[in-house]
């Protein structure tokens, strides 16, 4: 059962109906709901300083103003050069306690469209022209996620995509953002995700962070679940790939913390998600007194674990072979005060944007690769990794189409476009 802990307001009038939230963050032990826009701030990432520098000043104002605790919440997208949705709220609201539960319909689905989008020629292309690079030398790393859309015959339920992907993965961190500032039609406008990595954790001068790199599907057996997941931490591709993370992560906290605390190569432990195991490693430190929360989150943004290594070159070969922009997919999403408080996380396994009238972008995994131990079945395992990622998205629509007493077919029509 859910008990509320904090409600925060800017002004003492509660009276007025709140409407839909700005923003809505959940984890594995509270919720964290925001309303209204005191501030927005949009400086880009690739700029921290002045990005850092409207943070602040927002966070000031809300003091100014009588705010207890102010908080900046938002999301920073992947490519750094595009805008920002940060923003200071009016009001949140922080709920602790047990996940409540949902029971969504489970008549069968209709898989004929995924089974056909699942291996398309233009991302298959990509992941060959991928591999090149890789056995070049150019790269050590390069991740490429895949771009879905969606028309539905009506509005979809933002709120119950969002009470799924809590429900089916209680661990995860799963938010809604709805991107319009109350001023126009971009109201409409929401993103959403969820994701099983925390790209760091800051409490006082305690800096935590959790990679995550190589991944194998469960099991619905038992004994044969513990043996994936047994085999996962022995995997001598999968403890590479993940390295490659870790060391990046490791490089980038080391400029801002006073002492930091790796685990050795090659340990890392196999962390459960519903339906994948994913090789994590914990990296704890203590920042130096100068570093807040948000400015090391930008420092770590975007990972080998969304992006590849080194960052620059995986960036423009991702600009060049995925040609529909990540948008808010793998950005920085969370909070963070003036405290050296925060959570921001990253979106890894896939978010969706949706807009009025009913359209709605899907941003699914995309299929890592990295330069050791490159073989002949990596173009037959991005196609099966792009079927995996199917099965994400169609377990949301389930509950968007079923509660709603239609079908695939009737309710929406699906195109690849990346």
């Amino acid at each position: 059962m859910m008990s509320t802990a904090t409600l925060i307001p800017l002004a003492p009038d509660r009276g007025r109906s709140l409407g839909t939230p700005c923003f809505r963050f959940a984890t594995g032990t509270y919720t964290m709901t925001c309303h209204g826009h005191q501030a927005v701030v949009r400086a880009p990432a690739q700029h921290p300083e002045q990005l850092l520098d409207e943070v602040s000043s927002a966070l000031a104002a809300q003091r100014r103003r009588g705010h207890p605790h102010p908080v900046v919440v938002g999301v920073v997208p992947f490519d750094v050069r595009r805008p920002t949705h940060l923003v200071t709220p009016e009001l949140t609201a922080w709920d602790v306690g047990d996940r409540p539960s949902h029971h969504f319909p489970s008549k069968a689905w209709s898989r004929r469209a995924w089974v056909e989008d699942s291996s398309r020629p233009m991302y298959r292309a990509a992941v060959a022209e991928a591999i090149a690079l890789l056995r070049t030398g150019a790269l050590d790393k390069i991740v490429l996620a895949r771009t879905m859309d969606l028309l539905f015959h009506r509005q979809p339920d933002v709120d119950l995509f969002w009470q799924y992907l809590r429900t089916a993965d209680p661990h995860a961190f799963t938010y809604v953002i709805r991107l319009g500032d109350g001023s126009g039609g971009q109201d409409s406008t929401h993103v959403l995700g969820a994701s099983p990595e925390l790209v760091v954790s800051i409490q006082d001068t305690r800096v935590r962070t959790h990679p995550l790199a190589g991944s194998a599907p469960r099991s619905r057996a038992g004994a044969q679940d513990r043996a994936t997941a047994d085999a996962l931490e022995r995997s001598a591709k999968d403890l590479v790939e993940h390295r490659v993370v870790v060391d990046q992560v490791a490089a980038r906290l080391d400029r801002l913390t006073t002492e930091l605390d790796v685990p050795p190569a090659p340990r890392a432990t196999a962390t459960a998600t519903a339906r994948m195991w994913h090789l994590g490693t914990e990296i704890t430190g203590s920042l130096r007194p100068e570093v807040g929360s948000l400015a090391a989150a930008l420092a770590l943004h975007p990972t080998a674990a969304v992006c590849g290594r080194p960052t620059a070159a995986a960036q423009a070969h991702i600009d060049r072979l995925v040609p529909t922009s990540h948008g808010w997919y793998a950005g920085l999403v969370g909070w963070a005060d003036d405290h050296r408080t925060g959570r921001p996380r990253l979106n890894s396994d896939y978010s969706a944007v949706f807009t009025v009238g009913g359209h709605a972008k899907l941003f699914l995994v995309g299929h890592n690769h990295h330069n050791h131990g490159i073989s002949s079945t990596l173009l037959w395992n991005a196609a099966a990794r792009a079927s995996e990622t199917c099965q994400t998205i169609r377990d949301a629509l389930r509950a968007q189409n079923k509660t709603a007493g239609s079908t695939v077919g009737r309710d929406c029509r699906i195109s690849e476009s990346a």
